[in-house]
């Protein structure tokens, strides 16, 4: 069900005042934590337990019982366990059953419940990924920019609302992401904002934006801006742009691949390489099924290159797959009518 415009400004107004909530609070009591680590150079994993006392995209602090304190490079961490007020604890079995609307509003409950500075981060890294999935582009952005604003290094770049499809864009999200674009503070909010703007009359602008952050200081933004590039240029690719995207993608932090990848399935399509193109939108499909407002997108595309190397069984089992796991998307439509499709042509 859509929310009404007035219900929209509530939730946004609700999220900022959230934040500025957070932002003031003061440190809590020590709590008991644990971390699951990745040890070098066996790569097995060890448990931490202390107190996290602070997890930036820089390192991860913690507290030994003994008063030791421990720093962790942010790649070896594999998990944070960590002590979770009840609300927080209620949020992440919601949004692991998929109630992502019931997980928002406990995600909000739990950031006010909060005062650890490095959790109220990562609550807000949980809020931009429901927003994303219930389709709030708008307060996904809200929730992530005060994420970024805090951190420029975090770890929860994945959650960034980009978008990588070829989707036309609502009015009402065409003005916001005019308003992000212009943004002369955030980069993260300029990059969201050219993101949104590429399939509206504002793409020359969004073009240049792009451009612009070839020299930026954070690499991911770089990788990411250059990805969003290639949405343009998927038309025109040449089998040596491609192979040039794909080592891009080599050199990416493995955790922002799942949009480059689906961009370079296009491009392979385009270019009559089906086999190629399905294993790119299967990577993205696979490797990132958290990006649940890109999966089906995925999913459908990977679809479509094995009907057209006659492996309808295969298409059949990826529209399904769609009908059962993302019902509320708007392609479980156009999934339906090519399975209907393949069963008649049977």
């Amino acid at each position: 069900m859509l929310m009404s415009r007035s219900c929209r400004s509530r939730v946004c107004a609700s999220v900022v005042a959230i934040v500025c909530l957070a932002a003031s609070a003061t440190p809590s009591q020590a709590q008991s934590d644990t971390v699951v680590v990745r040890s070098e150079p066996d790569g097995r994993a060890r448990r931490v337990t202390g107190t996290v006392v602070e997890f930036t995209g820089e390192s991860l602090l913690v507290l030994h019982p003994s008063g030791r304190e421990e720093k962790i490079l942010p790649e070896q961490v594999v998990e944070v366990l960590g002590d979770w007020k009840v609300s927080h604890q209620a949020a992440n079995a919601l949004f692991a059953d998929g109630a992502y609307a019931a997980a928002e509003a406990k995600y909000r409950e739990a950031l006010r419940d909060e005062d650890r500075r490095w959790v109220q981060r990562r609550v807000l890294s949980q809020l931009t990924w429901c927003y994303r999935n219930l389709g709030q582009t708008a307060n996904a952005v809200k929730a992530f920019l005060p994420l970024y604003r805090d951190d420029p290094k975090t770890p929860y770049m994945a959650a960034i609302p980009l978008t990588w499809t070829t989707a036309s864009v609502e009015l009402d999200l065409e003005r916001q992401a005019a308003t992000w674009l212009q943004d002369k503070d955030s980069t993260a909010a300029r990059l969201i904002g050219a993101s949104w703007s590429l399939t509206t009359a504002r793409r020359a602008e969004a073009i240049k934006v792009l451009r612009a952050f070839v020299n930026d200081p954070d690499p991911r933004i770089v990788f990411l801006a250059e990805a969003q590039l290639w949405r343009t240029q998927v038309a025109t690719a040449q089998s040596e742009d491609v192979t040039r995207w794909q080592a891009r993608i080599d050199r990416m932090p493995s955790d922002i691949r799942g949009g480059p990848y689906y961009v370079v399935g296009l491009a392979l399509s385009r270019r009559k390489l089906p086999e190629q193109a399905a294993i790119s939108f299967m990577r993205t499909a696979i490797l990132y099924s958290s990006q649940r407002d890109l999966v089906p997108h995925a999913l459908l595309a990977a679809a479509r290159e094995l009907e057209t190397m006659d492996q309808a069984a295969a298409a059949i089992g990826l529209y399904r797959e769609i009908l059962t796991k993302y019902t509320d998307s708007s392609l479980s439509t156009e999934a339906e009518d090519r399975l209907k499709g393949l069963a008649n042509e049977d």
